[in-house]
């Protein structure tokens, strides 16, 4: 989540700031922060899958953030998509040494809950039932 939004003379977003946030059982905590003079802080670990030793990080195609790449070739993986989101997740991987697989949620649906079972759907359903990472 970003935080307070600056605009140069030049119309260019600075002073960016990013909240980075946990969701567990007792609600959403705020695990760490990003920012231009500190870069990534973060107080919690990650787990990663046990098979891959992989985080898999899910996301919807929407432009800026993660689009399918035009190319005259066919693109697999990670190679398929690029954009905002998906510049920050190759980043934060270098930064912290994670390997990462990207998943594409097709029907673009974040999530809604079922009151009577429940349960989550979309993305936020993916992550609480251990599909994806993030």
């Amino acid at each position: 989540m970003t935080g307070q939004i600056a605009f140069d003379d030049k119309g260019q977003r600075n002073s960016l700031g990013l909240h980075i946030f946990e969701l567990r059982e007792d609600g959403i905590v705020t695990i760490g922060v990003w920012n231009e003079s500190y870069r990534l802080n973060v107080a919690s670990t990650i787990e990663f899958d046990d098979e891959e030793n992989t985080l898999v990080v899910i996301t919807t195609l929407t432009e800026p953030f993660a689009m399918l790449k035009q190319s005259s070739k066919e693109l697999t993986g990670n190679d398929r998509l690029e954009g905002f989101a998906i510049d920050l997740i190759e980043e934060l991987s270098l930064m912290c040494g994670f390997d990462y697989r990207l998943r594409i949620q097709t029907d673009n649906r974040i999530g809604n809950t079922d009151s009577v079972r429940l349960t989550w759907d979309g993305m936020i359903g993916d992550i609480l039932d251990y599909v994806s990472t993030i």
